[in-house]
């Protein structure tokens, strides 16, 4: 059986993953964020891609899986956050709002030239947030890693009213779209 690739350097996939009970390597992919794309959808799915691209030349006769996401609230594409000020400002815009977690997923067998690419949505509603409430959950969290500034399963999961699809989804890997489409290359979680 080949070799399955997460090409992420995000802790969190990498547990979310690991409950298939399925065996992968991690391998860093380069940071491929850069280009603008004005599809949301087509955004993630694309960088997701490029991702799988980067450390294609690192691996042989592998399936590499790679994911991206971002944070959509009306016109606002919110990535991860450069500094702690423009944390506070998409904390502060998310506030009392509803907002979707979009998540590209790209899967391939470069060998066999064989590859899915796909993407999740699932919608988050925040309550109202006070300043001082952004100021302290900024001092507390490590958000800059964070797409949109904040992890649903830690301080933040305090903000979030109701979500509306894949839990996984918002903590970065839509587990059940990846299951499904890693069944599709042979890969499963109740073949071991």
């Amino acid at each position: 059986m080949k070799n399955l690739i997460l090409a992420s350097k995000s802790v969190r996939r990498q547990k979310i993953l690991s409950i298939l009970g399925i065996n992968f390597i991690t391998i860093e992919p380069e940071d491929v964020e850069s280009i603008e794309i004005c599809d949301p959808y087509e955004m993630v799915k694309e960088y997701a891609r490029l991702k799988a691209v980067s450390i294609k030349g690192k691996v042989s006769d592998a399936i590499i899986l790679s994911a991206d996401t971002l944070i959509v609230c009306d016109k606002l594409k919110l990535g991860k956050p450069k500094d702690m000020d423009e944390a506070y400002w998409m904390i502060e815009n998310l506030s009392g709002r509803v907002h979707k977690v979009v998540t590209g997923v790209y899967i391939e067998d470069f060998i066999e030239d064989k590859s899915v690419s796909d993407f999740e949505v699932t919608k988050v509603y925040f309550r109202d947030i006070s300043p001082q409430e952004i100021d302290s959950f900024l001092k507390k969290e490590d958000v800059l890693d964070k797409a949109g500034a904040y992890a649903i399963q830690g301080l933040a999961a305090t903000f979030v009213r109701r979500i509306e699809g894949c839990y996984f989804n918002v903590v970065g890997l839509p587990l059940f779209k990846v299951a499904s489409i890693l069944k599709k290359f042979g890969f499963s979680p109740f073949n071991y």
